[in-house]
């Protein structure tokens, strides 16, 4: 009976082994032109994000539509803060400088973009950014602005500010850590032009209380209605240290969505 069961655990580990090899990702190296996202003078860019979505040109012929946010630069003269949009089928870039609303960007930002699902919008044309960062207020906040991005013609768009949203920190973890991150959900079973549509996001942010003591929080909003539904929750437990925050923020996120899709399903199954 041992015998049959080591034989057994060895059988299923070389088969796990087998199905890893067999799905190891393999590096490809980029066969496409370099896309510039900006040009300046004004030093090192202390870090970027970037988003990009589809949008229909002609029937199963699609363009493509990316975003770029920058945060503040090393060194001299002013920091450059800002986003570029760029469209890489027609190769045209609308600069967005900060601050768009009233604060700027304390943090590198992230960057999202989708679709436009309002009454009288054309969702083939209109498309919503979002860009979240730690702005510059007192006390600070997790800021996200929205912008509104419209095609004229082939190539040819606008990006307009609407509006921003803030997230206090809770009192316990009033300062936060810098890292802001965002993620649009690509709704498979809904679709616009082909394509997933793109509305409910999550921004995910930490803080800490001064002494090593640190938290992460999440926030769940929708594109077109410019804001979030879900405020500032608590997704993990506090861990001292702030070493590697930036990859535990992603691990204990994960983990805890979990425990938490019972309190969030009213709005991911709305």
């Amino acid at each position: 009976m041992k015998n049959i069961l080591k034989k057994t655990l060895l059988s299923i580990a070389a088969s796990l082994l087998l199905s890893h090899t067999g799905f190891t990702q393999t590096l490809v190296w980029p066969s496409g032109i370099d896309q510039p996202w900006l040009s300046t003078s004004a030093g090192v860019l202390n870090g970027i994000n970037t988003a990009l979505i589809d949008y229909p040109i002609a029937r199963q012929l699609y363009g493509q539509l990316a975003a770029c946010a920058h945060g503040a630069t090393m060194g001299t003269p002013t920091p450059v803060n800002g986003v570029q949009v760029n469209d890489l089928t027609y190769g045209t870039t609308v600069s967005v400088p900060y601050p768009a609303g009233i604060y700027d960007m304390a943090s590198v930002p992230d960057v999202i973009i989708g679709n436009n699902l309002n009454p009288g919008h054309d969702v083939n044309t209109e498309f919503i950014m979002a860009v979240s960062f730690v702005n510059n207020n007192t006390p600070q906040q997790i800021e996200t602005d929205f912008f509104d991005i419209v095609y004229t013609g082939p190539g040819v768009f606008t990006v307009t500010y609407n509006s921003s949203q803030y997230l206090p920190l809770p009192a316990a973890f009033a300062i936060p850590g810098g890292t802001v991150h965002m993620d649009v959900i690509a709704e498979t079973k809904n679709t616009v032009y082909g394509r997933p549509q793109c509305d409910r996001f999550f921004t995910v942010f930490d803080g800490h209380d001064g002494g090593g003591t640190w938290d992460i929080f999440a926030a769940y909003g929708t594109l077109s209605g410019y804001n979030y539904i879900l405020g500032t929750t608590d997704i993990t437990d506090t861990f001292q240290t702030a070493d590697n925050w930036g990859n535990r923020m992603w691990q204990a996120f994960s983990c805890r969505l979990v425990a938490d899709l019972n309190l969030m399903r009213p709005f991911l199954h709305g």
